[in-house]
């Protein structure tokens, strides 16, 4: 009889023991999913403020983001692209493009596609001919003081097309624009764009 109570004492307690396991375990996950979720919430806060100004968080692909200054501007491009020029700048990478640099005189949108076929003469002279450089427009509309482009890029020399997503300013006067080879990253270059446009700082 003894025997007896003793089992059903010693089962009564295995039972308590593996309940208060149960217990104790699922409340760590749940502060872990607790705690998981601040951390989500707290990024995402963060990212929400960077909109602002610069920030090495930005939608660029598998690129993380740099500021790069000029004189009168700054803005962010990918980080890992390449980059030539000295005045105005290409920077490349992911299978496209960015021109950008600062505007001397602005009068219009004229001035801009005569700077931007100058950039892509000296930037890829075997290609492009200032000359024979035609700029077809899908969309204008004015932006935070900016002038915003996108459309097709005709080039006559070869025959061949880009497609162009860009943003020029008059006072300072600055450019720029992303070029990429079709309609299929289109998603990509007009992302790539905002990124660029949303961080642009008049210094």
């Amino acid at each position: 009889m003894r025997t007896e109570h003793l089992r059903h004492g010693a089962m009564y307690l295995l039972c308590l023991l593996t309940i208060l396991c149960l217990l104790t375990s699922c409340g760590s996950k749940r502060s872990d999913a607790t705690g998981a979720g601040a951390t989500a919430s707290e990024s995402s806060g963060t990212a929400a403020q960077r909109t602002d100004g610069p920030s090495s968080s930005s939608t660029f692909g598998s690129s993380s983001a740099v500021a790069v200054h000029f004189p009168t501007f700054e803005l962010e491009v990918p980080a890992d692209w390449s980059v030539r020029g000295n005045v105005g700048k290409v920077y490349e990478g992911d299978g496209m493009f960015l021109l950008t640099g600062p505007l001397d005189e602005v009068s219009g949108i004229t001035s801009v596609e005569a700077a931007l076929a100058e950039e892509l003469e000296l930037f890829f002279n075997t290609e492009y001919y200032r000359s024979q450089v035609r700029f077809e427009y899908e969309k204008e509309w004015e932006a935070g003081g900016m002038h915003r482009l996108s459309g097709t890029l005709h080039n006559d020399r070869t025959g061949g097309t880009l497609r162009f997503a860009g943003v020029f300013g008059t006072s300072p006067g600055l450019y720029c624009f992303y070029f990429w080879p079709d309609a299929s990253r289109d998603g990509d270059g007009n992302r790539f764009m905002e990124t660029t446009y949303e961080s642009i700082r008049i210094l």
